[in-house]
């Protein structure tokens, strides 16, 4: 005979969080469930089920005054249950691609099921990249050839480097590009070769070309770090992540570079990470990016007060302390697909659900 889990202490400790979480007085007698329940193992199910609550042995009731075994007995007779309208309930399918919900352990920690919710959705898009192969991900979209300058790091590990440093302010297509234009113009992209090229005319090509919202101040970031690469990386751009696997550390070398701070040191060992799989150590090292539209998506999904670089950071750490970047890619594509800074598309946001913002609390 199998042991009677319903009985035991997890279980009742669980079932009793449901009576002060989830549910309501009815009557003095009976108790009505405020809101669906997930539970989280079938002896807590059937504790419930069985239709005693622990506390003063009252038998649990839907708003309609049914008890479970009531339902059940209704369903297996081919009816369905009534609204409070007096109407039959529907049985609802669930579309193919609809995002899940109510997926999270509630009763383990309800009190940050909504939070869970967003952390379980905001991680899904860095868990895909990683099973990807890099040559499946798409950088450029309507040039092939320059797109795959930036995935061969075993031969040219420039057009890599050079796209992750020009990935700012501008749209990330726009970025890597332009090791590809910068290749078409001198026939190279060896740090060793264009060690000789004067700022003044990287500045000159960048405005010719219009490479950048910044042209200026991203020509001196790409001839001071082609210094510095030749100085200290005998000319090897890949000799940053070669040789250091520890990704707090990598971070910081990055952040050696002019015009590298926090948001593009973490975005960069993350693409190394995410993309490339170099297997780096120490991930609490990588912060979330603190982009404008991951910003703006922590804003509006109600996890910080108001919209702060610093709170963000902040956040992440908290949400995911072992690995606070592993929503950068997912709180991005969001911002930049949906959450729109005027008329967002919340009815299509896979994160509509559980946002502040799209429920009229902002």
């Amino acid at each position: 005979m199998r042991e009677d889990r319903t009985n035991k202490p997890n279980t009742v400790r669980n079932r009793q969080r449901v009576v002060t979480l989830k549910s309501k007085p009815h009557d003095g007698k009976t108790r009505v469930l405020i809101e669906d329940v997930s539970f989280t193992s079938p002896a807590l199910a059937a504790a419930v089920m069985l239709g005693k609550e622990m506390t003063g042995g009252h038998v649990w009731k839907t708003g309609q005054g049914q008890s479970f075994n009531e339902i059940k007995q209704q369903v297996e007779r081919g009816e369905l249950p009534q609204r409070n309208d007096g109407s039959s309930e529907k049985i609802k399918h669930k579309k193919q691609n609809e995002p899940v919900k109510n997926t999270t352990e509630t009763l383990e920690a309800s009190e940050h099921e909504h939070e869970q919710q967003i952390k379980q959705l905001l991680s899904r898009r860095h868990l895909e990249e990683m099973d990807r192969d890099v040559t499946s991900i798409v950088y450029v979209d309507d040039n092939p050839t320059a797109d795959a300058l930036i995935k061969d790091i075993e031969h040219q590990p420039e057009a890599l480097f050079i796209g992750m440093l020009m990935d700012r302010r501008i749209k990330a297509e726009r970025a890597w590009s332009i090791p590809y234009i910068i290749l078409s113009h001198y026939g190279t992209l060896s740090f060793e070769k264009l060690k000789d090229v004067p700022l003044d005319e990287w500045i000159a090509f960048f405005n010719r070309n219009h490479l950048h919202i910044d042209n200026k101040g991203m020509a001196k970031v790409l001839y001071l770090a082609i210094k510095k690469v030749n100085s200290e990386y005998a000319g090897d751009p890949s000799n940053l992540w070669k040789s250091e696997t520890d990704a707090s550390r990598l971070v910081q070398r990055f952040q050696e570079f002019h015009g590298v701070g926090d948001k593009l040191g973490t975005m960069i060992v993350n693409i190394l990470l995410r993309d490339f799989k170099f297997p780096f150590n120490n991930l609490l090292g990588i912060d979330i990016s603190p982009d404008i539209q991951v910003v703006k998506v922590f804003h509006r999904l109600g996890l910080i007060p108001k919209e702060s670089k610093t709170d963000t950071i902040r956040k992440a750490r908290t949400m995911n302390p072992d690995f606070p970047g592993i929503f950068d890619l997912g709180a991005w594509e969001i911002g930049r697909d949906y959450c729109k800074p005027s008329s967002p598309l919340c009815t299509q946001c896979p994160l509509s659900n559980y946002c502040d913002y799209a429920s009229g609390k902002h």
